[in-house]
This record gives structure tokens, C-alpha cells and sequence, in this order.
């Protein structure tokens, strides 16, 4: 037994010791495959978003960040494209699109909201913790047509593993 509780100690530490801090380049490639792992990220917002692809560029990108962790001048990105059918994931890591277009997005929230949100279920989420999300750039309006795939955007720094006591 205490071998167990030996082995489950530097288990635990080994899965902590590798987690990226949240909202950092290394934890985005990670936010990247979970989106790609959840099928109303992936399926039902495809239809919704496709109807909105205005410049018919076939992608979204959205920056994200932590408001108490250098705000918007530390933020990553996640670059949505559309390709057979769904919305995949086809990037996560550091700003590449500096210059974000009228249909990209761009939004932060204090790490203990990214946290809250993420301890929940995307059916937990309402109107009022939307409205605690700095939505700085992007159609407020597609994300309110998209609301069901949109929660589960917000849950994603639960589902994600990083830590949150160092800002990156």
C-alpha cells in the first residue's frame, strides 16, 4: 500500500510538473487538440460559423488571454478553420495573426473566471457570465447565434490542464 501511495505521489507531481502555465503558447497547442476532441466545437458550430465566413477565407482566429496576467499584450491564439464539415482547430500557440479581421475574435477574462467557468458544464453558463467576458473584439451578435458551442469555449480552461499561479 505504501508503494501505491509512493507511485500515485510522483504520478500526481509528474502530470503538474507538466502542465503549461493557462493562456500560454504551450497551453494553446493543448486547447487546440481539446477543441478538436469536442463535438459541439467541432459540429455544431460549423454550420453557423461557415454561414459567417464573410472575406470566404475558410478561418477564424481567436486570441485569448488573462486580464490579471498582462491583458491583451499576453495573449494566445487559436486559429478555427473550416474543413470537411467542421470547425477544426489547425492551430494553438502564440499570436501569429497580429492584425485580427472583422469575423476573428478576441477575449479575456480574470484567471479565477477562466477557472470558474471551467469547473462547470457549458449548460451552466448564462447570459450573465458572458457578460463577464472582455469581448474586445468579434461579433457579439454570432457569438450569441452560436450560444450552445460558444459555452463550450468558455469551459475550456477546466478541461485543459495548466497552472495559474505564474502568468507567462
Amino acid at each position: 500500500m505504501r508503494n501505491l501511495v509512493i507511485a500515485l505521489a510522483a504520478l500526481t507531481g509528474a502530470v503538474s510538473a507538466q502542465a503549461a502555465p493557462l493562456m500560454s503558447a504551450e497551453w494553446a497547442k493543448e486547447a487546440c487538440a481539446y477543441w478538436n476532441s469536442d463535438g459541439p466545437l467541432t459540429t455544431d458550430l460549423f454550420e453557423k460559423w461557415n454561414a459567417h465566413d464573410k472575406d470566404h477565407s475558410g478561418y477564424k482566429v481567436i486570441h485569448m488571454y488573462r486580464s490579471d496576467c498582462g491583458g491583451p499584450a499576453k495573449k494566445v491564439e487559436l486559429t478555427i478553420s473550416i474543413k470537411d464539415g467542421k470547425t477544426m482547430c489547425t492551430y494553438g500557440g502564440a499570436v501569429q495573426h497580429s492584425t485580427l479581421r472583422s469575423v476573428d475574435y478576441q477575449m479575456g477574462a480574470t484567471t479565477k473566471r477562466w477557472m470558474e467557468w471551467g469547473k462547470g458544464q457549458p449548460n451552466d453558463i448564462g447570459m450573465f457570465d458572458m457578460a463577464k467576458l472582455d469581448f474586445d473584439k468579434g461579433s457579439m451578435t454570432e457569438a450569441m447565434q452560436t450560444m450552445q458551442p460558444f459555452k463550450d469555449f468558455m469551459v475550456i480552461a477546466g478541461r485543459v490542464a495548466g497552472t495559474t499561479a505564474e502568468c507567462k
